[in-house]
């Protein structure tokens, strides 16, 4: 059975973030990492991705938890020279009745 190779392609690309917006908080440090990424996501439709290129430590525990807590995806989290580099991908946002 073989794949589609359109479909390889796009996971490839997913994987790699390569059509995913780019953030770029080196620098800076806790909380902004994250109000930036929120910030960010926000101008984002659903499903997109966003990487994030940070040097604050705490963002390797505050990112993955942003995500978990507001519905997205945390695709990647891997180290991206003295930084760490995240691909999220934008959740559906949730509705409070």
């Amino acid at each position: 059975m073989t794949s589609d190779p359109m479909d390889e392609t796009g996971k490839r690309a997913a994987a790699t973030g390569a059509d995913a917006t780019l953030l770029d908080v080196t620098g800076l440090l806790c909380p902004l990492p994250v109000l930036k990424t929120q910030k960010a996501l926000r101008d984002l439709k659903s499903g997109d991705l966003l990487r994030v290129i940070s040097t604050d430590p705490m963002a390797r525990i505050d990112i993955p938890h942003f995500c978990s807590e507001h519905g997205h995806k945390l695709l990647l989290q891997e180290p991206h020279g003295e930084a760490t580099a995240y691909l999220v991908e934008k959740g559906v946002r949730k509705t409070v009745v």
